[in-house]
């Protein structure tokens, strides 16, 4: 189903946009209200897969970054599963 007008478009999300969910979930602007909402990839059933290491330079210091996957099988079936919930 989707909802749209001039400003707006609301539909059910897809595999592609977990990075996004992810992302704005770890934003300390959006945990200050919404603490309880923060959750990773591996709570989202994911595997990781790799790690690049010394990817970013944030605050003074090297951070590595996490790759995660999940198979289109398992993440049709996690679908399935939250719409009979």
């Amino acid at each position: 189903m989707q909802l749209q007008t001039d400003h707006l478009l609301l539909r059910e999300l897809t595999p592609d946009d977990w990075s996004a969910v992810l992302a704005y979930q770890s934003d300390p602007r959006y945990l200050r209200h919404y603490p309880w909402t923060q959750r990773s990839e591996q709570e989202l059933s994911m595997r990781q897969e790799g790690r690049l290491l010394q990817r970013e330079f944030v605050k003074g210091q090297w951070r590595d970054h996490l790759l995660y996957a999940i198979l289109r099988e398992e993440w049709n079936a996690q679908s399935q599963q939250t719409k009979q919930g």
